[in-house]
């Protein structure tokens, strides 16, 4: 069977500490992330366009990417809802060595919505404002988000687990991390396997090996959550997702792996 590998290098960190928060309408000390395919962006008030520090809005169509892309990383979704015209907040851990970009998009095949931002450094929270959000009907299942920043010397990407509240505090008790995925091709199947490594990404020991997600038939277009186990504190995990492609869907090889590897921190 043949099969085809790519790398990505996720790594992640999460942290209770109260830190300063930063509003997307009101930051001014770090650039705002460059707008991706502002030639896609749909024509109107909500498309997508510079917004004040953030990109933000409607495109007329998704930009193609990998196989079985990573959307989204989360340590705590509350049931917001942008309808009740309250802002809400992003929470995610501070980075000491870079900016943290943040990007959300729309996990629904109805609409193709992109949000990109960044924060300064020692900043672990932003206000999101929700008139595009409340404009377009977004609601809370329509969107994934990821945060990443830059470790010199462990990865260019080093994605952090954000938290997305709106009235609540936020709880003492977390749920599972959850690491959302949404197909570009029709699956059969979906497995996951979790290592913790050394300060370097080598796996040292297989806490998950080869595990089924739950389902026989992942649609294309629509997000899979799949739960992490409970991982320690200030250890280093490697995360592999391994993708199988439905018997009806035409390609060179019959299957795709996608790596990534993830250092927490938890409070």
């Amino acid at each position: 069977m043949t099969q085809t590998s790519r790398l990505l290098h996720f790594i992640v960190l999460i942290c209770a500490s109260a830190l300063p928060s930063v509003s997307l309408s009101a930051q001014t000390n770090v650039p705002p992330r460059v707008c991706r395919s502002v030639d896609l962006s749909r024509i109107g008030p909500t498309g997508y366009t510079t917004r004040s520090t953030r990109c933000e809005g409607i495109l007329e169509r998704e930009v193609g990417g990998e196989v079985v892309p990573v959307v989204g990383l989360a340590s705590y979704i509350e049931a917001v809802d942008p309808q009740k015209g309250i802002d809400l907040t992003l929470g995610f851990a501070r980075s000491s060595t870079d900016s943290v970009w943040i990007v959300a998009t729309s996990v629904s095949p109805r609409l193709h919505y992109r949000m990109d931002t960044s924060v300064p450094t020692n900043v672990n929270q932003l206000k999101w404002p929700v008139s595009i959000l409340r404009a377009e009907g977004i609601r809370r299942s329509d969107i994934a988000v990821l945060a990443w920043t830059r470790v010199p010397g462990i990865a260019d990407r080093v994605y952090l687990p954000v938290s997305l509240t709106q009235l609540a505090p936020l709880p003492q008790t977390r749920p599972a991390t959850l690491l959302t995925v949404l197909p570009a091709k029709r699956l059969r199947s979906l497995r996951v396997s979790v290592g913790e490594t050394d300060s370097l990404g080598r796996v040292s020991r297989w806490i998950k090996e080869n595990e089924p997600v739950p389902g026989s038939d992942f649609i294309e277009g629509l997000p899979v959550n799949v739960q992490l186990p409970v991982l320690q504190p200030l250890h280093l995990y490697r995360v592999q997702i391994g993708a199988y492609l439905a018997p009806e869907v035409k390609s060179a090889t019959d299957s795709l792996t996608t790596t990534t590897a993830l250092l927490l921190r938890a409070p």
